[in-house]
């Protein structure tokens, strides 16, 4: 047998088998796994996409120059330390007008403390207020306020 025909047949032997080997042994095994997700941080025991409307009744007004609480919590189901934001969306009046941050002032509190941000600790459960602080010379209306509680990464 010649050179040029040991090499054809060496280089042919190579790739059959290669392409054998690549046939047979793609991979040992493959695993798919399906994992539903929840969101970590719950208010009211609600979910990100659950509106929660809070109305004050209206036999108790508030005042000018008063300050209106409302008490909420805040669940992490998960098992890290959640830090959390929480935002000012905006205040309307009855007509859907946007107020000013002077006539009304809306803070967050955890154990009566103004904060921006806090941690919810994995597997607890705490309680935060919204105060909404109506300006003395506020015009009589009916104001909603919309707040936000957005995951916080620093």
């Amino acid at each position: 047998m010649d050179k040029r025909k040991l090499a054809v047949a060496s280089v042919s032997a190579i790739v059959l088998v290669s392409i054998v080997a690549y046939a047979l042994i793609q991979y040992y095994g493959q695993v798919s796994i399906v994992v539903p997700v929840e969101q970590a941080v719950w208010v009211d025991g609600k979910r990100f996409n659950e509106t929660i409307t809070e109305t004050f009744p209206p036999d108790k007004p508030i005042y000018g120059g008063s300050t209106a609480y409302a008490n909420h919590t805040l669940e992490n189901k998960g098992d890290d330390n959640a830090q959390i934001r929480f935002a000012v969306v905006n205040v309307t009046n009855s007509h859907g007008n946007i107020i000013p941050e002077n006539e009304v002032q809306v803070y967050f509190t955890v154990n009566e403390q103004r904060v921006a941000t806090t941690i919810v600790p994995a597997h607890t459960t705490i309680e935060f207020e919204i105060a909404i602080h109506f300006h003395y010379a506020i015009m009589p209306d009916t104001y909603t306020v919309t707040v936000q509680v957005e995951p916080y990464v620093p």
